[in-house]
């Protein structure tokens, strides 16, 4: 196997491969497997539960396959600057003299002076786990900026760490022409919906905490995404990448939606005034009693309040009166994920839970759960 390959497209390549490849280890976590087509490189690697693969233009000579231990190629890639029109590493060209592989680049300085660099990789026996994922036909396509959105407005909610398997993904629901993400601990509920203008017209999927972190790593806003979504893997691919994942299954959704109509008082506040008056006494929250705040309101008048301190919002047209204690950082994580000046605050009683719902867009709505244990 013998080719060469811009540094700027290796070094791109390297960079996305982080996202499933593990450092300084030799099992096929930590390798990543080289095969050359008519005129391109394809470099993949993969873990227990995630794999990428990328398509890189170069000149072929020599066809092959090559199997390398990620962390060395990393290190030695990354080293160089890319060729900017005068100065940089332009090119790396990789030659296979089994059972090494051996990879050469020329730098050029503003003197004019250049040096040479190289480094000598041994192969590693390729594993069948390494074998990049295809997608014949995608059976839904999103725009990458939806994608990014939805993963940034669950990410607060997903517990990774949690018992029960619904609180470590997002759950993707396709049905009446709307794509619901949803994503709950079990303590707050985020809710995103969009139209569904794709040929998958129904279905239930989770997408997994990991699979959403890699993915929000890779991401550029305004690409087309193409899906190949099953309840066993989940296959995406955009820009020459392909990135998938094994699914996750949980024995029983809870009743997310059955939140949403439990409230008689709603308030239209904006957005930024109340998240001002919440970060003014984040570090003063008690995590030993749960980051509570009480948000109340009377005679026009909603306010925040904690033990040590006290914020009143500017008066109001309703004429409400509640009291409601919930963890000030759901409140204000909550806040951070509606994308709109303007937001409804709606509650029923000190016993129901804080519904946030932008005024604007409509599709977007958080739920907090109350604190039901007494102030200490």
């Amino acid at each position: 196997m013998e080719f060469f390959i811009s540094t700027s497209d290796i070094q791109r390549a390297i960079k996305l491969l982080n996202v499933t490849a593990k450092m300084n280890v030799t099992s096929f976590e930590g390798q990543i497997f080289i095969k050359t087509g008519e005129d391109n490189v394809t470099f993949t690697s993969r873990n227990n539960n995630s794999g990428l693969s990328c398509v890189v233009l170069a000149k072929i000579i020599t066809p092959g396959i090559f199997n390398v231990l990620y962390s060395r190629m990393k290190s030695f890639i990354m080293t160089f600057n890319p060729w900017d029109g005068e100065f940089g590493a332009k090119q790396f060209h990789f030659k296979v003299n089994h059972p090494k592989l051996k990879v050469n680049v020329e730098i050029f300085y503003e003197n004019g002076n250049s040096s040479k660099s190289n480094l000598n990789l041994d192969y590693i026996k390729e594993s069948a786990f390494l074998t990049p994922e295809t997608i014949e036909k995608p059976n839904l396509i999103l725009n990458s900026s939806i994608m990014k959105s939805a993963i940034d407005k669950a990410l607060y909610a997903i517990d990774p760490q949690g018992v029960e398997k619904f609180t470590k993904g997002l759950r993707m629901v396709l049905k009446d022409g709307i794509i619901s993400f949803t994503a709950t601990n079990g303590v707050v509920v985020s809710d995103y919906r969009v139209a569904n203008e794709s040929e998958l017209e129904e279905g239930e999927y989770f997408l997994p905490y990991e699979f959403l972190m890699g993915l929000r790593r890779i991401l550029m806003d305004d690409l087309q995404l193409f899906f190949d979504i099953s309840k066993q893997k989940i296959k995406i691919s955009f820009d020459n990448v392909l990135f998938w994942s094994n699914s996750l299954s949980y024995d029983r959704w809870p009743a997310t939606d059955s939140v949403w109509g439990n409230f008689d008082k709603i308030v239209e506040l904006k957005r930024e005034i109340l998240l001002s008056g919440m970060s003014s006494f984040i570090d003063l929250l008690d995590s030993d009693d749960f980051n509570r705040v009480t948000v109340g309101m009377k005679e026009k008048q909603l306010f925040l309040e904690t033990d040590s301190s006290f914020f009143e919002y500017p008066t109001l047209d309703e004429n409400l009166e509640f009291l409601i204690d919930i963890s000030g950082k759901d409140l204000i994580n909550s806040l951070n994920a509606i994308s709109d000046d303007d937001i409804k605050f709606k509650c029923l009683d000190s016993k129901n839970g804080v519904i946030l719902e932008s005024s604007g867009f409509d599709n977007q709505k958080a739920f907090i759960t109350n604190l039901t244990l007494k102030r200490r």
